[in-house]
């Protein structure tokens, strides 16, 4: 509860073609669970943000907020019990409950 990720980051070579950069907490191996956020992850042009639970789909939700290869302050946290947040600079942040376990979102 209470956790947040604050990451400063720049990414030069945005929007080209499976390069991405991606900031948060994941399980051990890749296969825990998972809060992040990357760029154009799925060729969108857009931030993308998830929050899955072990074993769960691999779901990414595509916010409105363009990529770019300028400087930005990315900030993912635990807001409340089984809620995550994710926020790119000075936006709304945009909160979620979707496979988002309380002991887990996100473990520090």
């Amino acid at each position: 509860m209470n956790t947040l990720a604050e990451i400063y980051t720049q990414h030069p070579q945005a929007n080209q073609l499976n390069k991405i950069i991606e900031a948060g907490w994941v399980g051990a191996t890749m296969a825990g669970d998972k809060v992040r956020m990357a760029d154009d992850f799925h060729n969108t042009a857009n931030w993308e943000r998830q929050a899955m639970l072990a074993g769960g789909l691999d779901d990414w939700v595509i916010m409105n907020i363009p990529v770019d290869t300028g400087w930005h302050n990315l900030k993912i946290s635990r807001v409340a019990p089984n809620i995550a947040g994710f926020q790119v600079d000075d936006t709304p942040e945009e909160t979620t409950t979707t496979m988002c376990r309380s002991a887990t979102c996100p473990s520090s």
